[in-house]
């Protein structure tokens, strides 16, 4: 990046994010916001491009290589001939935190090895996954239609939709675009969505990656190539609702969740899909055990629940218990169920 490109572009954006902050300090909100939604087009627009096609290649290229490494992990566990396979698309829920000092050792605690564990205890399996950070349905969408054979004759487990429903401050572009920022512009246009956040997102709440529409879209596709390739099943899991910690600053969190499950649901009916309800038997079973400390990844026993629920719901078999195993779930409340049951009891319950 040329030193005069690098100063053009922090100038703009620190000229763009000062205003905004200005309005929003003077209660000219709906100024604020336009201000800043500004900033983010300009990001991109203004950034010296081969610098952000840099960082893009590079944070994609990392996020694959990590996806391909638990795959291989994943296909290292699996019989030669197994007598049931199991194909898994999920986003970083499927993956050990980034925090986990060694990633092979911590694989064999997630929800994919778990599964693999319960099949291969009564008879040979094969649990391969695509699990990948910042993963939605269209990257979903594409991996499918890309690699049917992968799911050929596999039980297809999709668990999806955090990434996709989430509102965003930053796309991907405009997230690695700060990061040309000299610091204290970057701070300042972090600073800004941080502080400023729950009139974001009342402001702009379809600055999604993957809108409602396009995820029922996207939803059916993968059903409907998953069919045509062979797969044995498909299963999609609902998407967990953030906690409580998460509702002041992101409006209607809630009740933007909820209808990517009710869409899951509907999407599982009209396919003929299972659906593992993972956001209920999370809140069923207790936030705080089976989550990790952010409240929206599972704990190592929210990885045994998940793996449980999926291996009842599918095949009839439970994961073995772990040191500090997941309650089954209560007497007339179901994790895994018909799509058509699913969507009535969480419409009902729905708050």
């Amino acid at each position: 990046m040329s030193a005069a490109a690098q100063t053009t572009f922090a100038a703009e954006i620190a000229a763009v994010i000062a205003a905004a902050g200005a309005a929003a300090e003077a209660g000219r909100m709906t100024e604020a916001m336009r201000r800043f939604d500004l900033c983010r087009a300009l990001l991109v627009e203004r950034a010296p491009q081969p610098a952000l096609r840099r960082r893009i290649e590079a944070e994609n290229a990392s996020l694959e290589a990590e996806a391909a490494r638990f795959a291989a992990l994943m296909r290292a566990r699996a019989a030669p001939l197994p007598e049931r396979r199991v194909m898994i698309v999920a986003d970083s829920l499927g993956l050990p935190r980034p925090e986990e000092a060694d990633f092979e050792a911590a694989v064999g605690g997630v929800y994919a090895s778990l599964i693999h564990d319960a099949l291969a205890a009564r008879g040979s399996a094969a649990v391969d996954a695509h699990c990948q950070r910042f993963f939605t349905t269209d990257d979903a969408l594409a991996l499918v239609e890309a690699d049917p054979g992968r799911i050929a004759g596999a039980h297809l487990l999709v668990h999806l939709g955090l990434n996709d429903c989430a509102v965003r401050m930053f796309m991907p572009a405009q997230r690695l675009a700060v990061g040309l920022l000299p610091p204290d512009t970057a701070a300042a246009v972090v600073g800004f969505a941080r502080t400023r956040r729950a009139e974001i997102v009342a402001a702009y709440p379809n600055h999604q990656y993957v809108p409602l529409d396009h995820f029922a879209r996207n939803l059916a596709a993968i059903a409907s190539q998953a069919r045509r390739a062979g797969a044995a099943s498909v299963t999609f899991a609902t998407i967990l609702t953030p906690p409580l910690k998460f509702w002041r600053r992101t409006p209607q969190v809630c009740r933007r969740f909820t209808a990517y499950n009710l869409c899951i649901m509907d999407v599982a009916a009209e396919t003929g899909a299972l659906v593992i309800d993972l956001d209920r038997l999370l809140w069923h079973d207790g936030v705080g055990r089976l989550a990790g400390p952010d409240g929206m990844h599972f704990s190592p026993a929210g990885h045994q629940a998940a793996a449980r629920a999926f291996a009842v719901g599918r095949f009839g078999l439970a994961p073995k218990p772990a040191a500090a195993p997941a309650a089954a779930p209560a007497a007339g409340c179901p994790v895994a169920q018909p799509a058509s049951q699913a969507a009535s009891s969480a419409a009902g319950g729905a708050s």
